[in-house]
């Protein structure tokens, strides 16, 4: 009869031991809500993160797009300019109206254009000119700390009196 007694003792002694382990404690399910929250915003605050930088990649990229376009405009030449529609004439380089001065990008971004034409100093003053073409934006997408930050992207280059097609 004791060993009845004593298997009934630890049948129940085992019943309460599962019960006091089924389940979570609260400490832990606000240990683990705490975690799950904060990597959570963590992921929401990269994502904010991630669009502005491919925003601002975007207008740089396009900023880029126009620079190249408006720079191939002076450095583009022909047999004869008066034939070709477009090409420019060395004489006029420095005049104010081959420049775009603005244009709205393909997402809907204004650019604004300034070229200058500039001789260059030296020997080959007379054959060369030095174009420089600078594109500047406005951030659509503020940060915090840059509110409507201008940016600007500059290219420069030098155009010779002389094309490939002279004799």
């Amino acid at each position: 009869m004791t060993t009845n007694w004593n298997a009934r003792c630890n049948t129940r002694r085992k019943a309460k031991h599962k019960a006091k382990h089924n389940g979570f404690s609260l400490l832990e399910v606000l240990i683990a809500l705490f975690l799950v929250g904060s990597s959570a915003l963590g992921i929401i605050k990269l994502q904010a993160s991630l669009e502005q930088q491919a925003s601002y990649i975007l207008q740089q990229t396009e900023a880029m797009y126009i620079a190249e376009r408006q720079l191939e405009r002076y450095l583009a030449r022909g047999q004869s300019p008066a034939e070709s529609s477009g090409l420019l004439s060395y004489a006029q380089l420095e005049s104010s109206d081959n420049c775009l001065h603005s244009q709205i990008g393909a997402n809907g971004f204004v650019y604004a254009i300034d070229c200058q034409v500039e001789a260059v100093s030296g020997l080959m003053a007379a054959e060369l000119k030095m174009v420089k073409v600078t594109v500047t934006w406005h951030n659509r997408v503020s940060d915090g700390a840059e509110l409507n930050a201008q940016h600007q992207l500059s290219l420069v280059s030098q155009v010779s009196k002389f094309s490939e097609f002279d004799l």
